[in-house]
């Protein structure tokens, strides 16, 4: 944003949001054409080839999520950001390690064990 500021509106006045978009337009071609001092391209051509190289995006979203391990007690609850959530007794022990997948909306506990049940997942709340 630094370089639209000192380039484009840097010792300029607009009188409208539609000359300051022309004055940007008139410059993005001049730009593109300019070496990079990084890694010493053509700004364009590297963005082509950079757009080129793009894939498509998945079919479900990436799940941004704080993990942590934290121990289930003797009442199959485990804490974590100030609260206690509940397990199922029978899918755990205590003292066994719970891993936590936090997200903005849900908290989801998993089990670390290795056993014959491949699927980790013990609660939603």
């Amino acid at each position: 944003m630094l370089i639209v500021r000192d380039h484009v509106l840097s010792g300029r006045a607009f009188s409208s949001v539609e000359e300051m978009n022309a004055a940007f337009t008139a410059w993005v071609p001049q730009r593109r054409s300019q070496i990079h001092k990084t890694h010493r391209e053509v700004i364009g051509e590297r963005a082509a080839r950079d757009h080129a190289a793009l894939r498509p995006l998945p079919p479900t979203p990436y799940l941004v999520a704080e993990r942590h391990l934290r121990p289930v007690g003797k009442d199959c609850l485990v804490a974590f950001g100030g609260n206690l959530y509940s397990v199922p007794a029978r899918r755990v022990r205590p003292r066994q390690l719970v891993e936590i997948r936090a997200t903005k909306s849900q908290v989801m506990l998993h089990s670390t064990d290795q056993g014959a049940d491949s699927e980790t997942l013990l609660a939603v709340h």
